[in-house]
């Protein structure tokens, strides 16, 4: 397994904001693009990238979350992840946290490419969202035993 040697960015960390719908209190970077999705969606439905808030519908009757996208991102073999780990937090003073030993990880299903106008609308390149990417040809399915 081939791991990209790009470092990975602390500063987008919890990088999302829940929008309503002005988003001219949102600070924009020049070239920045984003994701967005309902605040209260699931399955996919709704998550889109943009790189203008003009591209938000404006006839949304909820908030969106709105999060940077990251344009140079880690990598395995050449496919966008993310890791969903679980844990228990039980005390907050003194912090007591407890992590789960299983996690989650989720791939892409198409070989990633720096994103641009043009290829933008490839979900299954840029999100790695089960709903999303369990429709490809590629995906594979957990045999694993629960």
């Amino acid at each position: 397994m081939i791991v990209s040697n790009r470092s990975i960015s602390t500063k987008k960390v919890n990088a999302s904001k829940t929008i309503p719908h002005s988003p001219n209190t949102f600070k924009r970077k020049a070239s920045q693009m984003y994701i967005i999705k309902p605040e209260l969606g699931s399955q996919g439905k709704g998550i889109r990238l943009i790189n203008s808030f003009s591209e938000i519908p404006e006839n949304s009757t909820q908030n969106m979350v709105v999060q940077e996208y990251i344009e140079n991102p880690l990598l395995i073999e050449e496919l966008k992840f993310d890791l969903r780990v679980y844990v228990l937090v039980t005390c907050c003073d003194p912090l007591k946290i407890f992590l789960y030993n299983d996690g989650l990880a989720r791939f892409a299903t198409k070989k990633y490419q720096t994103l641009t106008e043009l290829n933008k609308k490839h979900r299954m390149m840029h999100l790695t969202n089960y709903s999303i990417n369990k429709k490809s040809s590629k995906f594979i399915f957990n045999t694993d035993e629960v």
